[in-house]
């Protein structure tokens, strides 16, 4: 008998004769494995199996950060779990959900992912409410963002409310803007150009120089268009494709400069014997070649390339035979095949009624 051999959950053991036990590939007793998996909370299900156990797939009733939102979810798509408050965002009909029985109206729950609605909760103001994306809450209300003793200065930060206007007296009075430029630094590296305003800033309307594709020209274009716009210049490419049959002939070519030094270090190492040439993406021709093969009778397929075209693929499925027929070849033959010549004397009468001589 062979030394035992435990399956691969390790639950079982097995001993067969030496020449039957499989050392290589194992066995399965096909119970459940049983292994703890990586989230820490679940045995894996899976019949006794090689290889890792894998991610836990067992779904979990789980509410989300800000507490708007339950639903099963498989465990290993949820997030870190934090502790939130329940202010009255969880609907009543939620509490007999076993596991989430005590979460009722000032108590915490576990979140453990986050939703797609915004947050929500009106802050200690009742006026506004939290517009940012789900998260946990915390027992007192956020202070409001709008109240006068958080916003002191005007909408750019330069100047104090107080020198602007009399002081404000909720967080629903308007904000007053100053006479001074905004000079908040955009996206794009620019700073805005407007009027002292509120709310987000106008997209950058400052002018910058462009390169054309193959960077022979320059233009003006509006900042914020510069991601949507491609400046082309009227300069024809007259860099000849691989194929050696073609001129490119695009307009603006991005790659000419690129094929121009090539061309040039080709010249340059002509005596060095090295043969190979990597043409650009751009200057790769991508016609059919169509030019007609030695059979007379179909067209070569291929890309466009240099040199002769390939033998035709085709083949005669019927006899050919000389023009007496007593010379005959056999099916199948390459297409373009001639007819055979004949080794026979011609039998056929001349109209003059005179033999054929040989």
């Amino acid at each position: 008998m062979g030394p035992s051999q435990p399956c691969f959950c390790g639950k079982n053991v097995s001993t067969k004769r030496c020449g039957e036990t499989d050392y290589t590939k194992g066995w399965s007793c096909h119970e459940p494995c049983g292994d703890l998996l990586a989230c820490g909370e679940h045995e894996c299900q899976k019949e006794c199996h090689s290889g890792l156990c894998g991610s836990c797939e067992t779904s979990v009733a789980s509410r989300c950060y800000c507490g708007k939102e339950f639903k099963d979810m498989p465990c290993d798509t949820l997030g870190d779990k934090f502790e939130s408050y329940n202010y009255g965002q969880i609907q009543r009909e939620e509490d007999d959900v076993p596991g989430h029985e005590g979460e009722e109206l000032g108590t915490w729950f576990i979140g453990s992912f986050k939703c797609a609605r915004p947050c929500g909760r009106p802050f200690d103001c009742a006026k506004h409410s939290c517009q940012k994306a789900c998260h946990p809450q915390d027992e007192p209300q956020a202070h409001c963002p709008f109240s006068p003793d958080v916003i002191t200065h005007c909408p750019c930060g330069k100047t104090p409310i107080s020198d602007i206007t009399a002081p404000r007296g909720s967080c629903s009075d308007p904000i007053p803007n100053c006479d001074k430029t905004c000079n908040k630094l955009l996206d794009c590296g620019h700073v805005c150009r407007d009027d002292c305003h509120g709310g987000p800033c106008s997209p950058c309307d400052q002018e910058v120089e462009l390169d054309c594709r193959c960077g022979r020209t320059r233009e003006s274009v509006i900042c914020h268009e510069k991601d949507s716009y491609h400046p082309l210049c009227d300069k024809v490419c007259r860099v000849q494709l691989n194929c050696g049959r073609h001129e490119h002939g695009a307009r603006c070519c991005p790659a000419e400069k690129r094929a121009i030094e090539r061309v040039a270090l080709k010249r340059r190492n002509r005596n060095s014997g090295s043969l190979n040439e990597e043409f650009e993406a751009e200057h790769i021709c991508v016609r059919a070649c169509a030019r007609e093969l030695k059979c007379g009778k179909h067209r070569c397929q291929q890309m466009c390339h240099r040199g002769p075209c390939p033998s035709c693929l085709e083949a005669i499925f019927e006899e050919i035979s000389c023009n007496c027929g007593r010379t005959v070849l056999q099916p199948p033959q390459p297409c373009g095949t001639r007819a055979p010549e004949c080794r026979f004397d011609c039998t056929r009468s001349r109209p003059c009624g005179h033999p054929q001589v040989s």
